[in-house]
């Protein structure tokens, strides 16, 4: 009970006037109102420190409810979720975890309203796209990927969040997911223009949605200048002096992603001295993976092997459509065609093969940022 408290940040002194109480009521013959006695030094900030802890638990209860679903749902398709093949304990514990990812989301959408600094409000927007990822993640990242909400697999339709008014995100088939992530992304760049990797994340997103063409004239702008953006950053990083490492390891992520997004939207440079599209992308990973090393220790690498595991399951998507649409035609008259569905597929899975050769981890456990 006291841990239970304390851990989840509950006042401390409301915490052992609880436990006084239960102590009393359980043992009325050998402890009375007053047998703790507790002496603390308490700080002058102790509701932003118990704000904090309340935010912090709350999010690793909302992380860790998803890596159980993840492994609850472990060799089930959606047959079994929907019929009564699935056992009781399996399914109580299902709503139980699906129940505490609501219940974490709600409180992080009603922060937004109250939030008091754009760092908070940016971070709160970044949390949410987090979730909607990693819940993304455990859909599809399947033999028979999801192509329901889970609630809705569960036949337990839940009432809107009259608060926000949005669904829960249980409610969220994967392409909406895929939807609130981007926004919620673009909220928070909107916040915080300096965290570039918020804008990158938008724009592959967008791409991810499969835009109409209304929306490729704007799309390619973006890319445009995200790909400047990426070149600048990488300047910038190697003369890094403060938090170098780290600087350049982002910035390689980046610039590696903005190309091989380019790459496959047909946004491809002309060929020169450097060699083709492809080998000059072979070459900002291999300039990733040196900014990144070692990689088993790496949460950058562990960062590129998440999301290019999303980039093969959208190519997939991309290969069934490419044998009933025309092709893709290229963002300039003279450039390559771009990739079709399959070679995307195969370069992705290139990529993610030599991240595993080097050890990257596949699991890293909660974290605040992407």
């Amino acid at each position: 009970m006291l841990y239970r408290g304390l851990l989840r940040g509950d006042d401390p002194r409301e915490t052992v006037h609880a436990l006084r109480r239960e102590l009393l009521v359980a043992y009325p013959d050998t402890h009375d109102w007053a047998s703790l006695v507790v002496y603390a030094s308490l700080p002058t900030d102790l509701e932003q420190q118990l704000h904090a802890v309340r935010r912090g638990s709350e999010r690793l209860a909302a992380e860790t409810a998803i890596e159980r679903f993840r492994a609850t749902l472990r060799g089930k398709d959606e047959s079994v979720i929907q019929g009564s093949n699935l056992d009781a304990s399996e399914r109580a514990r299902l709503v139980h975890d699906v129940d505490r990812l609501d219940e974490t989301v709600a409180v992080v959408r009603a922060s937004l309203d109250r939030a008091d600094s754009n760092q908070a409000r940016t971070d709160a927007y970044r949390f949410l796209g987090r979730l909607a990822m990693r819940l993304y993640d455990a859909y599809v990242h399947r033999s028979a990927p999801f192509t329901s909400a889970i609630s809705q697999t569960l036949t337990r339709m839940k009432k809107h969040d009259f608060a926000s008014g949005q669904r829960p995100i249980s409610m969220l088939a994967p392409q909406e997911l895929l939807k609130l992530a981007k926004d919620s992304y673009e909220a928070a760049h909107r916040s915080d223009g300096s965290q570039w990797e918020l804008w990158v994340q938008v724009v592959a997103l967008c791409w991810a949605l499969r835009l109409n063409e209304v929306d490729r004239a704007q799309f390619d702008k973006d890319l445009t200048a995200t790909r400047f953006m990426a070149d600048l950053l990488l300047e910038r990083a190697a003369s890094a002096t403060t938090n170098a490492a780290e600087q350049r390891a982002l910035a390689s992520a980046i610039a590696f992603e903005v190309e091989l997004l380019a790459y496959f939207a047909g946004h491809n440079r002309q060929l020169s001295a450097e060699g083709t599209f492809e080998e000059q992308l072979d070459r900002k990973f291999e300039l990733f993976l040196k900014a990144a090393a070692p990689v088993p220790e790496s949460y950058r690498a562990h960062a590129a092997w998440r999301q290019l595991r999303r980039y093969e399951v959208w190519s997939r998507g991309r290969s069934a459509a490419v044998r009933t649409t025309e092709p893709l035609q290229p963002s300039a008259p003279q450039a390559p065609p771009p990739p079709d569905g399959p070679q995307m597929t195969s370069l992705v899975a290139r990529y993610i093969g030599r991240l595993r050769a080097l050890g990257v981890r596949r699991y890293w456990g909660a974290r605040r940022n992407m």
